[in-house]
């Protein structure tokens, strides 16, 4: 009796032992996520059109408070995305190469009339390159400037959330981050 109370012991304190290791394991990720992104799913934010977004350095403090963005994006294809956005808020995500002129075609699709803009960011100089869908729905065709590598890039011009659809002529390659 004596000796199955041992190994009821033993595979108790296991148990816990596990649980315990467990629990710190996701306390540590999430603090290094956390810490990396501050907290955030986006890299950068654009209010403009067609130009280059300011540095850290010469971001004002207002346009840093506008990084905690609130949205999400869901697909099993990395080509058909679901898209949520909060009211006035932009988002650029995922890598795609493109060579010079080449031309890629994005189909919004939307329940509601929200006005977007969509296009591709520039990853060497941040650059944006996009077209404003005003009525939610509607397609967008950039004609590529240089090779090299882009980010889709979303604006959420309405100031009412958004939840939209987004076809990409190409898939994504690698994470949509």
């Amino acid at each position: 009796m004596q000796d199955r109370q041992k190994k009821m012991w033993v595979w108790s304190s296991s148990v816990i032992l596990c649980a315990v290791a467990v629990g710190i394991i996701i306390y540590v990720m999430n603090s290094d996520v956390m810490e990396h992104n501050g907290g955030n799913p986006i890299t950068a934010d654009s209010i403009a059109v067609n130009h280059t977004l300011p540095s850290e350095d010469e971001t004002p403090l207002e346009a840093e408070e506008e990084v905690n963005m609130i949205g999400m994006i869901e697909t099993k294809d990395s080509k058909n995305l679901d898209i949520y956005m909060s009211a006035s808020r932009s988002n650029n995500f995922g890598q795609l190469p493109f060579k010079q002129d080449e031309s890629f075609k994005m189909v919004v699709t939307s329940e509601k009339v929200n006005e977007l803009e969509i296009g591709l960011m520039s990853i060497a100089n941040e650059r944006i390159y996009s077209e404003i869908v005003k009525s939610g729905t509607g397609s967008v065709t950039i004609k590529v400037p240089e090779s090299g590598m882009y980010r889709i890039y979303v604006n959420n011009l309405s100031p009412d959330s958004v939840q939209f659809q987004l076809k990409l002529g190409k898939a994504i390659e690698g994470p949509i981050d």
